[in-house]
């Protein structure tokens, strides 16, 4: 795996999973190493000292290296403490894969989202909370300009068509992502 980094080393790990009635198939998952997460136990699918921090479907790859390409871009290493992870979620830790904290898009107030239209058995009509449905595929959202500061600050912007009446938000915190200020950037997409 290319993320190796003084403290800490990440690694792809690919196998066969069966799930009945809901998936049969080669499953990846992204395995962190360092010394806050010696003391981890194995789980299904992770390697004792490892913390896992993504899965999802690897179909028709041969091996782990087949998957690492498009997922490199999701990984940022800034030192030996201070890596973060992509996703819809903006994951990142201080301690080495110990701890994350992370800003999700679905915490956002209604009135920003513009959202999909969601099956019945979704909230309200139904009980399911599907608001990470809004920020799917072309939806999905985008992260740059990161800063993540030794002292607890981290800012970036988040971009997706999903937001309503802005182009792009600036998220910030200053508390190693215990609160975070979330900021309309404003402009033509």
């Amino acid at each position: 795996m290319p993320w190796q980094v003084p403290g800490y080393e990440l690694k792809v790990v690919r196998y066969y999973e069966n799930l009945p009635l809901h998936y049969s198939g080669e499953i990846y998952s992204v395995q962190c190493q360092s010394p806050a997460t010696r003391n981890l136990e194995a789980l299904p699918g992770q390697d004792p000292g490892w913390r896992t921090l993504d899965r999802g479907g690897a179909i028709g790859t041969q091996q782990a290296s087949d998957i690492v390409s498009r997922l490199e871009l999701r990984y940022l290493p800034i030192d030996a403490t201070r890596l973060v992870w992509l996703d819809r979620l903006f994951h990142v830790t201080f301690d080495g894969c110990g701890t994350f904290a992370w800003w999700d898009p679905t915490v956002l107030a209604p009135e920003r989202i513009d959202p999909v239209e969601k099956p019945d058995y979704c909230a309200p009509k139904g009980t399911a909370d599907c608001r990470s449905m809004d920020f799917e595929s072309d939806r999905s959202p985008s992260y740059e300009d990161v800063h993540v500061e030794s002292d607890g600050r981290i800012r970036f912007v988040v971009r997706t068509p999903a937001f309503r009446g802005v182009v792009a938000l600036h998220v910030a915190s200053d508390d190693f992502g215990r609160t975070w200020r979330v900021d309309p950037i404003a402009g033509a997409p």
